[in-house]
């Protein structure tokens, strides 16, 4: 984790203060969510909102060390001051967005075999001056808003997946080495693991 953690520690956590948790319940499978969030080429067509903020035909999964996956698209909006931003998913089930404003935390816990809560932590940069943390604690507000609004969207693709999986005639194909690159790790990660249970893996 020693890149990782110089990559965390770019952004000014002591200043970082929690102002918010929320949980979620999404009726699918946690993997099923996991393999969602390990790629960007659905944002297109679920997530028009975002797809206006980032250059989502740009996205990029970068694995690192077998153990996390790094995501990066880049701005629409050159000017905007929230380029500097690290998003980041920690193998099995944590996602870390960090920005220079803010921060959030999402846990992905399975509570059952087609249930799984998203437990999310939201941070906001302190200071000393009143008006400007007024300021600074209404766009962190309006950003955890949209990050719903997404997990929302999230929400109803993953629960149509979950379904046509539970369907029992979906059959695996190739993943994409450029689009699914973080499906792939994820997967993998996945087989390793129960390699060495009673489970059958096809």
């Amino acid at each position: 984790f020693s890149d990782l953690l110089n990559d965390i520690l770019a952004f000014p956590l002591n200043e970082y203060r929690h102002f918010e948790s929320q949980c979620h319940l999404i009726n699918c499978n946690w993997k099923t969510y996991a393999e969602n969030y390990q790629e960007g080429y659905h944002i297109q067509s679920i997530h028009p909102l975002l797809n206006k903020t980032i250059q989502s035909k740009q996205y990029l999964v970068t694995n690192k060390n077998n153990i996390y996956s790094v995501h990066y698209a880049p701005s629409r909006n050159h000017e905007s001051g929230q380029e500097k931003f690290l998003w980041v998913f920690i193998y099995p089930n944590l996602a870390i967005n960090l920005y220079e404003q803010g921060y959030s935390i999402e846990h992905i816990l399975p509570i059952g075999k087609d249930r799984t809560i998203l437990s999310y932590d939201f941070f906001v940069r302190s200071t000393d001056d009143e008006s400007q943390m007024s300021d600074r604690m209404a766009e962190a507000k309006e950003a955890m808003i949209r990050t719903l609004e997404v997990t929302n969207e999230d929400k109803m693709i993953c629960e149509q997946v979950q379904n046509n999986l539970d369907a029992g005639i979906y059959k695996p194909g190739y993943l994409s080495p450029s689009m699914e690159n973080g499906v792939q790790f994820f997967q993998n990660r996945i087989r390793n693991e129960l390699k060495h249970t009673n489970l059958q893996l096809e």
